[in-house]
């Protein structure tokens, strides 16, 4: 395995033994819940990173960096969802589900050519993926909620 995939296995244990050992402290607390999610879809990612790292041939690697995908998708706005729980700042209901719908938009084309198209070799990566036409909105989206998210 390369470098980058032990690092996201280092990865994994942490983030997913960090939200894992607050959830147990106090399950009932909204803002653990909200950093367990947020590890959770992080800790998820890099599972499927490392899996995507260590494949030797093409259609592996293109399942795996759509599985990867698919926990990506929930990162900012499981990040976002933590820091309105961390600041308290109110929010309406609708703004809550819509943080739960988008990911899941995303997450509905995640095993199609839309999203991630195919993997092809780029820089020191044998499968690198290349994106679909909806994965240009997802990028948008994945830096504006994460901008909004560092704004509050």
């Amino acid at each position: 395995m390369n470098y980058y995939g032990l690092s996201s296995v280092f990865n994994v244990i942490v983030v997913l033994a960090v939200g894992f050992y607050l959830l147990s402290r106090q399950r009932q607390n909204s803002l653990y819940q909200g950093f367990a999610l947020f590890s959770a879809s992080v800790g998820f990612w890099c599972v499927f990173y490392a899996l995507w790292q260590i494949q030797t041939n093409k259609e592996a690697a293109l399942f795996s960096s759509r599985l990867l995908m698919l926990f990506c998708y929930f990162i900012p706005f499981t990040f976002l969802w933590f820091v309105l729980k961390l600041t308290g700042r109110p929010y309406k209901p609708w703004q809550a589900a819509a943080l739960f719908i988008a990911p899941l938009f995303f997450a509905s084309f995640g095993f199609s050519p839309i999203m991630v198209k195919d993997v092809s070799p780029a820089m020191n990566f044998n499968f690198w993926p290349r994106p679909g036409p909806l994965m240009h909105l997802y990028v948008l989206s994945f830096f504006t909620v994460v901008l909004i998210a560092y704004w509050i």
